[in-house]
């Protein structure tokens, strides 16, 4: 994986962005979000959530997921995908989704569509 894994345009540097927050004070929020994924727009950055730069992928994921969940004879797998891993892939918000997995009991697989492990970051962390 690149250094940022596709979060930050290539070649930008924790400095570069600190440097930036600095002078634009009014994205700080946006940039620092582990759920953002930031994009060159000529000199600026430009923040877009993840779940709108990777609703192609997502969208699919998601609609997958619900199909298959209410064949899932085992309670807490059937509730993954509805309604809490629907609503990570809506608006990024993953906590409900995180929540439901722990509660599992002897889970045998393990999908997430979203960032996650944020220490692998590889610029900010």
């Amino acid at each position: 994986m690149p250094p940022g894994r596709n979060l930050y345009p290539k070649g930008l540097t924790r400095e570069q962005i600190e440097d930036y927050v600095k002078k634009h004070p009014e994205q700080k929020d946006a940039i620092y979000d582990p759920y953002t994924v930031i994009r060159r727009d000529g000199e600026r950055l430009k923040t877009i959530p993840y779940d709108v730069e990777y609703k192609q992928w997502l969208e699919p994921a998601r609609a997958t997921a619900s199909r298959g969940g209410g064949r899932e004879r085992r309670q807490g797998i059937r509730q993954l995908p509805s309604p809490s891993r629907r609503c990570a892939a809506d608006g990024n918000d993953y906590y409900p989704s995180d929540l439901a997995w722990v509660d599992l009991v002897n889970p045998k697989i393990d999908a997430i569509f979203a960032p996650y492990e944020t220490y692998l970051d590889d610029v900010l962390a």
